[in-house]
């Protein structure tokens, strides 16, 4: 057809010679891992030893232990855990006593380490208010309101007789330091937490999981029906054996999350990364913009995946460092503090105002055993206990710092460093009493305030269900900010031909943050 065929460009004189990896590569990657590891010799080491003060070690965290006959642990038991401890032995480990056939959840995890981050035993914490202290006894004055609020709607809040009974107690009630607006009551004090709905609007929309939508609804734990209600059921479960929990009851349908008891069936049975894992999904649907200082954001070159994109970037850390965060978690809870769940302390507030066992008026603080909703909760079950959202009651393993608040604070940390903190959600939404969707009265709300809702969401949720105390939630999320902060610093680190960075972000104490690479 008299077609030509066409020029090949390029010869002799455009040849290069193909990459061959240079043998100092070794070296270097030796040198990278030794550079990353060395703040570790300069970090502190954090102060252990802070429980087994009071007598009959109340306030110390047993469940699943051997316990007499009035809910106290015992010696042997006790002590057969300490030793495990000081052996730090799997075979130590097996010989611990326990009440009955339900395991301690992994105290073995408090002596493991960190390949990526801060040390276990370095990442630093608040120390927790004492057990006998009136900010502890404020804490549980107001987990046995939010007991009783559990099947009240977020949106009627401000016509329930309730929370307007919790508002005024709490708001004058001495060594309580949350919110007690009921507009705003059992929320956050991080900054976004007390703006809009009482939820995130990540917890409201859908994202794309592959080619599968996901809807954030569920069916709740059936209204009205609380556990653990009675002395003998909070023995059983307390010894992890006397007594099999009876199965949850849950509603006929799935809805939006709509109560208090919604949001703690949530939390209750939730991988505590999953609320971020779809936060990110919905943020990369929607479009928000990335952190300005990622690269290939305008190249023409390199479209960010592996590197500074989707998956690798976006997704691979939230999954990684809420596994990594539960390490120095579980150092605190077992080592640091081995604080009382609310369960606990409601079985020992049972036990000195119903003269069925040893008297700790003098230990308890006042402001509980002198508090209106103790008059409320005896009236409503007949005892002083602290019903559970769940059968089974809390987990078997210490309350401070919270779990969910640790790989919240650490989860939130990433996602705020590697999005745009001022990026606009747009048509917020809310869910109305029937758990239906419902607009709001707002153009859009903050992305970086609305990871902080969800960060408290996560953690105050628990509470709900008797699960924590709210005292356990802040100090939580920062323990999880401080260790995703050394964590971000080496990942970026991984990246090539350059490490990636610097990131930023607004810390919850509303500092602005830099990450840097650890390694140059």
């Amino acid at each position: 057809m008299g077609l030509s065929t066409p020029a090949v460009t390029g010869g002799s004189d455009d040849a290069v010679d193909l990459f061959v990896p240079s043998t100092d590569r070794p070296e270097d990657a030796f040198r990278r891992r030794v550079e990353a590891a060395k703040d570790i010799l300069e970090a502190e080491i954090q102060h252990t030893g802070e429980y087994a003060r009071l007598e009959d070690r109340i306030g110390t965290h047993s469940k699943g232990l051997e316990h007499t006959d009035t809910g106290i642990v015992t010696d042997r038991s006790f002590n057969s855990l300490e030793n495990a401890f000081k052996k730090a032995t799997a075979e130590a480990f097996k010989s611990v006593i326990l009440g009955g056939s339900r395991e301690l959840t992994t105290p073995q995890t408090a002596l493991s380490y960190n390949s990526l981050g801060a040390d276990t035993f370095t990442v630093p914490i608040d120390k927790p208010p004492a057990f006998e202290s009136k900010a502890a006894g404020a804490a549980m004055v107001e987990l046995y309101w939010q007991a009783l609020a559990r099947d009240v709607p977020f949106v009627e809040y401000d016509d329930s007789p309730i929370i307007e009974a919790a508002s005024e107690e709490l708001s004058t009630l001495d060594g309580f330091d949350g919110p007690t607006d009921p507009t705003v009551l059992f929320r956050g004090e991080i900054p976004g937490s007390q703006q809009g709905p009482y939820l995130s609007q990540f917890l409201y929309r859908s994202a794309n999981y592959g080619a599968i939508e996901v809807t954030p609804t569920l069916v709740p734990f059936e209204a009205g029906v609380d556990y653990i209600t009675t002395f003998e059921q909070w023995l059983g479960i307390s010894r992890n054996g006397d007594m099999e929990p009876p199965a949850g009851q849950f509603a006929d349908s799935k809805r939006y999350i709509t109560t208090g008891r919604d949001l703690f069936t949530l939390v209750n049975s939730n991988p505590p990364g999953q609320a971020f894992f779809h936060a990110a999904l919905v943020a990369v649907n929607e479009e928000i913009p990335r952190d300005e200082q990622y690269p290939f954001q305008e190249s023409a070159v390199q479209a960010g995946f592996i590197e500074a994109g989707f998956p690798a970037t976006v997704l691979r850390p939230i999954q990684d460092i809420a596994h990594q965060v539960l390490r120095p978690t579980w150092f605190q809870k077992w080592l640091g503090y081995r604080y009382a769940r609310p369960e606990e302390y409601g079985g020992i507030v049972d036990l000195t105002k119903s003269d069925r066992g040893k008297d700790y008026s003098e230990v308890l603080p006042t402001n509980l055993l002198e508090a209106d909703v103790l008059d409320r909760t005896v009236d409503t079950q007949g005892n002083y206990l602290l019903t559970s959202g769940a059968p089974e009651g809390c987990p078997t393993h210490p309350s401070y710092p919270a779990r969910h608040a640790a790989v919240a604070g650490a989860c939130g940390t990433v996602l705020k460093a590697i999005f745009d903190e001022d990026a606009r959600i747009d048509d917020p939404v809310r869910a109305n009493a029937e758990g239906e969707l419902e607009a709001v009265d707002a153009d859009s709300f903050r992305f970086g305030d609305e990871v902080n809702k969800l960060m408290t969401n996560n953690t105050l949720g628990r509470d709900f269900g008797g699960f924590h105390y709210r005292f356990n939630g802040i100090p939580g999320i920062k323990l999880g900010e401080a260790y995703a902060i050394t964590y971000l610093e080496d990942y970026i680190s991984e990246f090539a031909p350059e490490p990636l960075g610097p990131l930023t972000f607004t810390s919850v104490n509303g500092d602005q943050i830099k990450i840097t690479p650890s390694v140059s």
